[in-house]
């Protein structure tokens, strides 16, 4: 080759591999900006969207971008969650530069106080097409402006989409529907859902239900006022690059309820309860189950309520299996578990795999494998003011305090847990006094078969229950490897 072509063709190479692009988003004058935080990213400025929990921006890029944050904060310490993604950053007085090489969500907290505003990022990728939004099949959001919709439906063969820079306050419903697809870079604010305080209705922010084919992707939840994408009994689903954002009573991140064939993957969850969740509820037959469901390469926040990844409480089916966690940072979980399985109805939990998962923060508790009656299971014939008399003040919520005549006499009605691999869990940050429990209900209904493989607290493998300061009852065949 011609030398002075060879130089040619790796410059291009170079002038390539460095490229970089970023899209930015500008919402309407009466949305608030965060007094805390200015943000700009390869020099153009980023709207910093003020919220009580966390100020969080949004913008799509690719290439290696430089992001540079200024906070009104004195800033003397500063961590970026999560850690695996290896991002390269420096601070000094009030600045921040962070390197991001790629689309992805992180969290910036300044003198180790996370819960108190740190600084979210959503960098998603950029959209290669926008649906056109003269098309009847399209309802499109466009951006600029904060859209007052209230109930939004879409049924089968249609598209939402929420562009970037665009506020819709309102929830969106489908029933039977197929084909359909909720896409773009754009917020759905649940601020003036809140009508269940008159009418006593809590209304799912996004809600599926027997839906086939379904595609949810790019958006940003914020101020739920309960469970917030909620597939159930739906078949064939991808949730992809999500943001959720939330403080309030009951706003489960993602509830999979009879739901098989979905994958979650590329997402941010912050909520006070479960950040995601599998459950088998609601009038359907126990055939109609929760199973093949994979999640990937998530980042979850669990605050003070539920888990970070749970299965259950209510399992009122027969089966419930093939279920895979992979590749995700859970990067605070304030209380509660950082993987639970609660079985409080009679299914039958086995084959999940919960793989290369790296926890930064769980304050209670690591896992909890358990079985036992609770508020919530189908069986439950106590009344609402028993049932808090009974109250199991402990280490699960909502559980009821039986004698062990009543424990018998529920016990027709419980299921087991066998067949579960833990592989590569690390605790690589935070309190490392976290205990974990293996609790089955009595010795009909126990749990089986649990493989720990590579589980380690600050690099140190747990080998045995003692190290891994472990609670078991009624559970066979734990081993460590």
């Amino acid at each position: 080759m011609n030398r002075l072509i060879k130089v040619f063709y790796i410059l291009q190479i170079t002038i390539s591999l460095s490229f970089a692009e970023v899209f930015t988003y500008t919402p309407a004058a009466e949305v608030k900006a965060s007094e805390w935080f200015q943000v700009n990213a390869e020099s153009k400025s980023v709207f910093v969207y003020d919220h009580p929990l966390a100020p969080f921006v949004i913008f799509d890029c690719n290439g290696e971008i430089t992001l540079n944050i200024k906070s009104k904060k004195d800033i003397r310490w500063v961590d970026i969650r999560p850690k695996s993604l290896g991002l390269v950053y420096s601070y000094t007085g009030s600045s921040i530069t962070v390197k991001i090489k790629k689309p992805c969500q992180f969290s910036v907290e300044i003198n180790q106080m996370p819960y108190q505003e740190p600084l979210l990022v959503f960098a998603n990728p950029i959209e290669k097409s926008k649906p056109n939004p003269k098309d009847s099949n399209v309802i499109f959001y466009e951006t600029g402006k904060v859209h007052k919709i209230g109930k939004i439906q879409v049924k089968s063969n249609k598209t939402l989409y929420i562009e970037g820079g665009a506020i819709v306050e309102g929830y969106i419903v489908a029933e039977n529907a197929n084909n359909v697809r909720i896409a773009g870079s754009g917020i759905l604010d649940g601020v003036n859902n809140r009508t269940y305080q008159q009418v006593k209705k809590r209304y799912r922010f996004v809600d599926f239900t027997d839906c086939n084919n379904v595609t949810l992707s790019g958006i940003t939840l914020i101020r739920a006022t309960t469970w917030e994408v909620v597939p159930t009994h739906c078949n064939q689903m991808l949730i992809d690059n999500i943001h959720i954002l939330s403080e309030g009573g009951g706003d489960d991140g993602i509830d999979i309820v009879r739901t098989k064939n979905l994958v979650i993957q590329n997402s941010f969850i912050r909520t006070k309860d479960d950040n995601i969740v599998v459950k088998c509820i609601d009038k359907y037959p126990d055939t109609e189950t929760s199973e093949n469901i994979l999640v990937r390469n998530c980042v979850l926040w669990n605050t003070i309520w539920g888990n970070a990844i749970e299965i259950g409480f209510e399992l009122a089916a027969t089966e419930v299996k093939n279920i895979r966690f992979q590749d995700c940072d859970i990067i605070h979980c304030e209380a509660g578990a950082a993987i639970a399985i609660h079985n409080t109805d009679y299914a039958l939990v086995k084959d999940l795999v919960f793989e290369d998962i790296r926890i930064e923060e769980t304050t209670q508790k690591l896992f909890d494998i358990s079985i036992f009656l609770s508020r919530y299971s189908k069986d439950n014939p106590f009344s609402n003011e028993e049932t808090t008399r009974r109250y199991w003040h402990g280490v699960w919520d909502n559980a009821i305090r039986l004698t062990n005549e009543e424990k018998a006499k529920f016990s027709a009605k419980r299921g087991s847990i066998e067949n579960i691999l833990f592989k590569n869990i690390s605790i690589i940050d935070g309190s490392p006094n976290a205990f974990s429990i293996i609790a089955g209900y009595d010795n009909q209904h126990m749990i089986k078969n649990i493989t720990f493989e590579n589980v380690t607290i600050y690099g140190k493998k747990i080998t045995n229950l003692v190290d891994g300061k472990f609670a078991v009852e009624y559970a066979e065949n734990i081993v460590f490897k």
